[in-house]
This record gives structure tokens, C-alpha cells and sequence, in this order.
């Protein structure tokens, strides 16, 4: 391999390496916001994540979604009710200084049936983590049946006895989470 061909896997193995390690580190933050938060008797948290002055090896990234999408699969097996990444820039934030906002809250996990350790958590906020395309939330998604829609529980459970939103097929049923390998 060429000198050059070198340098270049070296780069391109950074930049996909760094957005998951700098979103390890925000989790991490994270995480100790909301025991502080619970050790107050809090049920929500948030926390603010400056990527670019942070990781300006990589600020001029075309592929900036990499860091919001590495927080969303750090973050989609917590189990949270409710989970959200909201990228946003102001007259204060310039494009560059960009930043990502983490909020979750985890109000009525304790009491909520199928959440215990007995039945490995498959309650729920478990599954695939994706963009509901009815309230446009990051939120553990379920699968509509037969037609296999997708959307976030809270959407679905409003949905009770109408047809798809997406293909107005009759609703049967609906998964308890999205799973995807």
C-alpha cells in the first residue's frame, strides 16, 4: 500500500473513531447528571455537548451527523421513557459551534410492567432507537402489524383503533420494540 493510501485509511479510521469515543465521554457526563438529578428526586435530566470546539480535529466534517448518531447508539440501550438529541445552533452558536442536547427522563419506569430484570428488560424504551416520522422524537420505535410501520410507542398508543398514519391499512397489533441486527 502506498504511502498516501496509508494516510488516507489512517484518516478515514479516525474519522469514524473519534465520534463514537467523544460520544462515550458525553454519555459518561451524562450519566452522572442524571444520578445527581435522581439523588435530588429528579426524573429527567439534560446535558449539553459542544462537539466541534470540543473535537476540532473534525470540524469541518461534512459528515457532522456522525456525532448525533454515535450519541443515539450509546444511549439506545438505557432504557429511558423518554429520549431526545436535539442538534441546535443560534445567533449565540455559530454553525461551527453547533451543539447537540441530550434530555431523557425516566418517570414511570419503576412501576412499569415488563420492565424488571426477570424478564431481561424487554419493556419498555428497549429496542431500536430511531426518528419517529409522526412526532420526529429519537425514541425506541415499534413495528405496526401486518403492514410493519414504524413509529415510537407514545404515537402508537394514541393510534389505538384508526388505521396506519403512513399506508391507512387497519392496525392489528403492534411489537413491543424494533430489534434489527
Amino acid at each position: 500500500m502506498a504511502f498516501a493510501q496509508r494516510l488516507s485509511q489512517r484518516s478515514l479510521d479516525t474519522r469514524r473513531r473519534v465520534p463514537q469515543q467523544w460520544a462515550a465521554q458525553q454519555v459518561a457526563q451524562f450519566e452522572r447528571k442524571c444520578e445527581a438529578a435522581t439523588d435530588r428526586g429528579g426524573l429527567s435530566a439534560s446535558h449539553d455537548c459542544q462537539r466541534f470546539k470540543l473535537m476540532p480535529v473534525l470540524e469541518d466534517d461534512p459528515n457532522r451527523e456522525a456525532f448525533r448518531q454515535a450519541l443515539l447508539q450509546a444511549l439506545q440501550h438505557h432504557g429511558f421513557s423518554r429520549l431526545v438529541v436535539i442538534k441546535e445552533w443560534g445567533s449565540y452558536l455559530t454553525e461551527r459551534d453547533e451543539r447537540l442536547t441530550i434530555k431523557a427522563s425516566w418517570d414511570g419506569l419503576a412501576e412499569a410492567p415488563g420492565c424488571g430484570p426477570a424478564d431481561g428488560g424487554a419493556g419498555n424504551g428497549s429496542g431500536f432507537v430511531g426518528s419517529c416520522g409522526i412526532c420526529q422524537e429519537d425514541r425506541p420505535l415499534v413495528a405496526l402489524a401486518p403492514c410493519g410501520h414504524a413509529l415510537c410507542q407514545g404515537c402508537q398508543q394514541q393510534l389505538r383503533g384508526q388505521p396506519c398514519p403512513f399506508c391507512r391499512q387497519p392496525v392489528q397489533g403492534a411489537t413491543r420494540g424494533l430489534f434489527m441486527d
